[in-house]
């Protein structure tokens, strides 16, 4: 019998594709309602794109370490395994690349793929680890309903949620590059199947 892995990254990525699609039908930044809703998909496409990354990340990081039959290869995984989301990508570029070159290079993720990724740590924090804060009211926007916008519906928006598919298009990009190898092949027939284009 032979057991296939689901691959959860790809799933994550269709879901968030699917919500940054969703996020700008029917946009309208003067329309609280419809700024709400716009929201509401941008979150989910935020967070789950940051999701897939992980997961994907994590896959690669077995396929190095952790599926290996040496139990040092094993152990040093456990501790790779718990680095920070940016430390984590920015280590397995390298090894993936070491791999590559038969070398001890130290060579890994460029600055403005390291940037992206913190970006979207960041973004996607500032969402699980909400912390509200106080507000200046009168500097808050006003629709023409002279409805007031909050500061969320000013953070998290479409914009932001295709930034953050872009975002993963261009980090497992960066990686096959220095990996040599093919990571993430779901990514565009995923953005086909939604007929999105970043």
């Amino acid at each position: 019998m032979i057991f296939v892995r689901e691959e959860l990254e790809s799933l994550l990525f269709d879901i968030a594709v699917e919500s940054a699609k969703n996020a700008v039908e029917g946009i309208n930044r003067d329309d609280v309602k419809k700024m709400q809703n716009e929201m509401r998909h941008s979150l989910i496409a935020i967070v789950m794109c940051h999701l897939s990354l992980e997961a994907l990340i994590n896959s690669i990081g077995m396929l190095y370490y952790g599926n290996q039959p040496n139990p040092e290869k094993q152990k040093e995984w456990k501790n790779i395994e718990g680095l920070e989301f940016v430390k984590k990508w920015k280590h397995l570029a390298m090894i993936a690349h070491q791999e590559k070159t038969k070398t001890k290079q130290k060579k890994t993720l460029c600055r403005e793929t390291t940037q992206l990724l913190s970006e979207l740590a960041k973004l996607r924090d500032s969402i699980v680890h909400y912390k509200a804060v106080p507000v200046n009211k009168s500097r808050l926007r006003r629709t023409s309903k002279n409805n007031v916008v909050s500061p969320e519906l000013e953070k998290y928006t479409s914009e932001e949620a295709k930034k953050a598919i872009k975002t993963v298009i261009e980090v497992i990009e960066a990686f096959n590059d220095l990996a040599g190898k093919e990571y993430g092949e779901w990514r565009n027939t995923i953005l086909e199947k939604h007929s999105m284009k970043v």
